[in-house]
């Protein structure tokens, strides 16, 4: 892949893994608090109302949509023989990067940034009660395993497309 097309697919991974988390972020505890008001259970209710289901919830969410778009782009860069380790790393750092840098920040932020930040780092609210609330060492986690997961579609992606079509 020229460098050109490197900075292109980094950048455009890092801001789509944004829009994807903020999106997503907002959309499944909507989601889940609308289902949660049909379903008559009350132990349901307070499951699927907690906020650590709702935050592992939208976890896997926008990993999920994440690894969908990067298995595609996998098979594609393999297909027309872009695929590389460089690129692929230099997406997964940019990716973590865009996804951190802004915890970093969160202890100096006034009161309406730091719920815009948390609602932002929402996916890694689920890993709070593990790592004694610590918000720092939770995005740290739950980024890594979302680059980890996402990184691991996106290589198996082309493992399975060589598989399939050994003379590419």
């Amino acid at each position: 892949m020229s460098l050109t097309d490197t900075v292109k697919f980094s950048f455009r991974c890092a801001i789509l893994m944004a829009v994807v988390n903020i999106g997503f972020g907002l959309l499944v505890p909507l989601l889940m608090n609308v289902i949660v008001n049909v379903v008559p259970d009350n132990g349901a209710q307070l499951t699927m109302g907690s906020e650590n289901v709702q935050s592992f919830a939208a976890w896997f969410v926008v990993t999920a949509v994440m690894c969908w778009v990067l298995w595609a782009d996998g098979r594609k860069n393999t297909a027309y023989a872009k695929f590389d380790l460089f690129s692929a790393l230099i997406c997964a750092v940019l990716m973590f990067m865009l996804y951190f840098a802004p915890v970093i920040f969160m202890r100096y932020a006034t009161d309406i940034a730091e719920k815009v930040l948390a609602q932002y780092f929402i996916t890694s609210r689920w890993l709070l009660d593990i790592l004694d609330n610590d918000y720092t060492q939770a995005v740290l986690a739950g980024g890594l395993m979302t680059v980890a997961v996402i990184m691991l579609a996106y290589f198996t992606s082309h493992a399975v497309y060589l598989k399939k079509h050994p003379d590419a």
